[in-house]
């Protein structure tokens, strides 16, 4: 914030005056910074995830309770 309370763009550090698009000052630079969230710009930090162990606890969420082990059938 400015010293008078005056909310700056984090995109571009212009004061952002329309509380339509705040914290950013205009539509234009809401859509850049949605631009590097949705091109990998801005990363959160974390463990890398595999794809496809994470499409089969989506998929198969009794197993992930399990620790994502195959259980034995109990079928004959």
């Amino acid at each position: 914030m400015d010293r008078r309370g005056a909310m700056r763009c984090p995109s571009c550090n212009e004061v952002a005056t329309l509380l339509a698009t705040r914290p950013f000052c205009s539509e234009r630079c809401r859509s850049v910074d949605l631009s590097k969230w949705l091109g990998g710009t801005y990363r959160m930090a974390g463990d890398p995830v595999d794809p496809a162990a994470q499409l089969a606890r989506e998929t198969f969420p009794e197993l992930a309770a399990t620790g994502d082990r195959a259980e034995e059938s109990t079928c004959d």
